[in-house]
């Protein structure tokens, strides 16, 4: 989660600066907040998110080609957009370089839409051509693991993460995987009915159209079959638990331990050959998947296969496998009315194919080394106020105390683009979309293979640098913070530094917090899975989590859907953590200043009103009920409200009063960070 940044980070250093009493701005306030957007009606203890933004987003419409709309898509749309521009340019006119040019094809590829229709589905032909020539279940498991290097999916996912145990070295981990839905709630709770019935069309009439034999008798059987794998998966809650999850193992255990598949062809083909140390992530749900594939008759196996080939695929087949495709994903999961136009989804799957060859275009015009200097500046900043945190926290003992330190310490930041780029060593041709997608498929498993035989890159960034998330890995320990992230409005440059600290010091304290939270507290300062916690400490953290769960819980975004308190936990601990972070940082910025009083507002108030407005948008239902159903971050409205009502603060700055929606007494507001 993060977003922007650009020339006032200077203003935002502890230490090195006094406060500035009146910042040059040009939008309406002039110091970094619409205020129309605020709605008056709505007091600030009953709805803090419509207090701040009710009026702006009483007023969004949302686009037919999109599920939501908000400052958060602007962000995404501006991005586009530029991206957009700087792969037409490449298109007109290649660059001198490798990447520059691969980019450039890509996305002429993607655009040539009459190629596309007049090609028809011959492109996918030879990988459907090996489904169909199975034979036996043998021939089957070799197949799915050589679809690693294709389109295509298996019950068996695999991937080569750092090792928990040893975080020097890779291993390769196994988990459950071949659903076409969004998670298990879709096939098994019964307010999904409607689309797991839209679902069983959708498989139908995808396998009609490359001709597959008895497509609509295959259908429902490729649906029961998924839900059958569905029901065995672990829930989403399940999958949190960092202990549970990391199960090392030799290949001959894991054979042992998944009887009737064969392991050894499976991941050979998958271009594993050389592994040996493995980890089963589920480790009691793996066996009933492979048992479930095992009986499963060869036939709907093979055209369970052919959906998902035929799925990943579309977007880069003739219309109407893209129509198709909009229909179900974009229309019946997400509530879009029209398909994206396009050039946005050119430029999403150039992004997907080759992100960092894009990344270096963006980050070469969109970037600057000021920019990236000043945003490792404020992440000092906010570190060292989390230092002071930690040190000085009441409820923690001296031994967890110190270890914490260490480990944040040890913590390395990673801003804007990575210090390698990566080589995409594999042809692009502007005539062959769905060749350079495969080529592209083929080369990340290699990747991924060949990490079996290297130390870990504790560099490596799975972020790019036009993404608009950051992120905050536990296994190396380390934050992220992309290029494209360091926009308005979670940085302006002309801004008071209230607001600033607000959103993009919000994010950050967001991402600090993640490295100990219910799962980041379980790895150390190297990235291993060690408890480092006193029984009482982990027991007093334990307590006010469960406590924080409770609270997201009692939201109701939906009639009869609540936030899933225990799955969302990891977040709100990290949004809970990081306002308190970064209030706290604004204030040891502002020293012995008080902050001055603009149109009304405190530099406090401003503060929370800089944090509320990162959110304002609106969503469609079928999103929002997505995003309740297996998202482990809250829909927007509820990141606000939770975060703000656990801190004293806030309750203060808006004379927050008991009886009102948000009041929580003092005594059972939740304090860790």
């Amino acid at each position: 989660m993060l977003r922007p940044i650009y020339a006032l980070l200077v203003f935002l250093v502890a230490g090195s600066m006094k406060a500035q009493s009146s910042p040059q701005l040009s939008d309406e306030t002039g110091w970094g907040f619409q205020t129309a957007s605020e709605d008056h009606a709505v007091r600030a203890g009953d709805d803090f998110f419509l207090f701040a933004e009710g009026t702006y987003v009483k007023n969004l419409t949302i686009p037919p080609d999109r599920s939501s709309i908000g400052l958060l898509s602007d962000i995404d749309a501006r991005t586009e957009d530029q991206i957009r521009g700087l792969l037409q340019a490449e298109v007109q006119h290649p660059g001198a370089s490798s990447a520059e040019q691969k980019a450039g094809a890509f996305y002429r590829a993607y655009m040539d839409a009459d190629r596309i229709e007049t090609l028809d589905i011959v492109p996918l032909t030879p990988v459907l051509a090996q489904v169909r020539a199975v034979k036996t279940r043998t021939e089957m498991t070799r197949v799915m693991g050589a679809l690693a290097f294709s389109f295509g999916t298996s019950v068996v996912d695999t991937d080569t993460i750092p090792d928990s145990g040893d975080t020097t070295r890779y291993l390769l981990e196994l988990r459950q995987s071949g659903l076409g839905l969004p998670g298990r709630e879709y096939y098994i709770d019964p307010r999904f009915a409607a689309v797991k019935k839209s679902y069983i069309d959708y498989v139908s009439h995808m396998l009609q159209l490359v001709k597959w034999p008895v497509a609509e008798h295959e259908a429902p059987l490729i649906v029961a079959f998924e839900t059958r794998l569905a029901d065995a998966a672990w829930t989403d809650e399940q999958e949190r638990d960092a202990q549970k999850t990391y199960n090392p193992t030799n290949l001959r255990m894991a054979q042992s331990s998944l009887p009737g598949f064969d392991l050894r062809t499976f991941i050979q083909a998958a271009g594993y050959a050389k592994a040996d140390r493995l980890s089963l992530r589920e480790a009691s749900a793996l066996p009933e998947t492979v048992n479930l594939y095992r009986a499963e008759d060869l036939a709907t196996l093979k055209a369970w296969e052919a959906f998902h080939i035929i799925d990943q695929a579309s977007g880069l087949l003739p219309r109407r496998f893209a129509q198709a495709r909009f229909d179900f994903h974009g229309h019946t999961l997400e509530g879009q009315v029209t398909p994206s136009p396009r050039w946005r989804l050119a430029v999403d799957e150039s992004n997907r194919r080759l992100g960092e060859a894009v990344g270096q275009i963006y980050v070469g015009r969109y970037f600057t080394p000021e920019a990236k200097n000043q945003m490792e500046q404020l992440v000092a900043n906010l570190m060292a106020a989390f230092h002071d945190g930690i040190e000085h926290s009441t409820w923690m003992s001296t031994a967890t105390r110190q270890e914490a330190l260490n480990k944040l310490s040890s913590m390395s930041v990673g801003v804007g683009y990575p210090s390698r780029w990566k080589t995409y060593s594999f042809v692009v041709s502007p005539t062959d979309l769905v060749g350079d997608v495969e080529r592209s498929i083929a080369w990340s498993q290699h990747q991924r293979a060949l990490r079996l035989e290297k130390p870990v890159d504790r560099e490596a960034w799975e972020l790019l640098p036009q993404s608009l998330a950051s992120e905050y890995n536990p296994l190396i320990n380390r934050m992220t913070f992309p290029a494209a992230n360091l926009q308005f409005p979670f940085f302006d440059p002309h801004a008071d530094p209230a607001i600033n600290y607000g959103a993009i010091g919000v994010v950050i304290g967001h991402e600090l917090t993640h490295g100990f939270d219910d799962e980041g507290r379980r790895y150390d300062s190297k990235g291993l899975l060690r408890d480092w916690w006193t029984e009482t400490d982990a027991r007093n953290f334990r307590q006010q989590a469960d406590r924080l769960a409770q609270q997201y819980a009692a939201f109701e975004p939906l009639p009869g859907m609540h936030v899933n308190g225990p799955l969302t936990l990891g977040e709100d601990l990290a949004d809970t953590g990081g306002i308190a972070i970064s209030l706290d940082a604004y204030h040891r910025f502002l020293g012995d200043t008080s902050a001055p009083v603009l149109d009304g507002t405190t530099g406090d108030q401003r503060f929370f009103l800089g944090a509320a407005q990162v959110w304002a948008g609106k969503s469609r239902e079928e999103a929002i009920r997505r995003q309740l159903t297996n998202n482990n971050h809250p829909p927007g409205k509820e990141r606000v409200n939770g975060e703000v009502r656990n801190l004293n603060a806030w309750y203060k700055a808006f004379d927050v009063k008991p009886g009102e929606k948000l009041y929580i007494p003092a005594a059972d507001r939740v304090h860790i960070w």
